[in-house]
Formats: C-alpha cells, sequence, structure tokens
C-alpha cells in the first residue's frame, strides 16, 4: 500500500512541477470566452499539472499490471464467500416461511375442524 502511495505521489509531484514549470515558462495567461476573461496564474497550473500526474499514474497502473492475478483471486474468493453467505441466508429465511406456513396451515384446519 505505502508503495503505491509513494508511487502516487511521485507523479502527482512531477505534475506538479511540470505544471508549474509551464507557467514560469510560458508566462501569465487567461481563459477567454463568453463569460469574460480568466487570468491563469501558476497555482492553476500547478493544480492542473498534479491532476494530469495523476491521470499518468492511473494509465501507468493500467499498463503495469504487477498485482492483477493476486487481486482477481482475492476477488473471486470475497464474491464466492459472499454468494454463499446470500445463499445460506435465502436458504434459512425460505425455511422459516415454510415453517410459519405449516404452522397456519395447522391452525386453520383446527379452526375448520374443532373436533
Amino acid at each position: 500500500m505505502s508503495d503505491n502511495l509513494s508511487e502516487g505521489a511521485a507523479f502527482i509531484a512531477s505534475g506538479t512541477a511540470a505544471g508549474a514549470a509551464v507557467s514560469g515558462t510560458v508566462g501569465g495567461m487567461g481563459l477567454a470566452g463568453s463569460f469574460g476573461g480568466v487570468g491563469i496564474g501558476m497555482g492553476v497550473m500547478a493544480a492542473a499539472g498534479g491532476v494530469v500526474g495523476l491521470a499518468a499514474y492511473g494509465a501507468y497502473k493500467i499498463i503495469n499490471q504487477d498485482d492483477t492475478g493476486k487481486n482477481f483471486h482475492r476477488n473471486l474468493q470475497a464474491l464466492a464467500e459472499i454468494t454463499k453467505e446470500y445463499e445460506d441466508k435465502k436458504r434459512w429465511t425460505d425455511l422459516e416461511v415454510d415453517a410459519e406456513l405449516e404452522t397456519l396451515k395447522t391452525q386453520m384446519q383446527t379452526k375448520n375442524n374443532p373436533s
């Protein structure tokens, strides 16, 4: 877990540094539209670079799938366990309903045949 955290932080930090470097190299930027104009400073560029770095980390994790076999096996085991628990619960519920139905049938028979 800490390996993933340190890798992700490295990608985000690299993206943030790259965004700040682009802002420092290009200079003052702005975004203009029908709404008017908005200045884009170094902070915004650094944040955008961090997002791009995070996207790059996601792509890296997709391409470099070291532990997917372990995760896949763990997920299958969890799914099998959840399915078994669901089936057990359904079986007990069905048995309880069947027992209650039999009780109601005997009560109805005793009410209809009081002898």
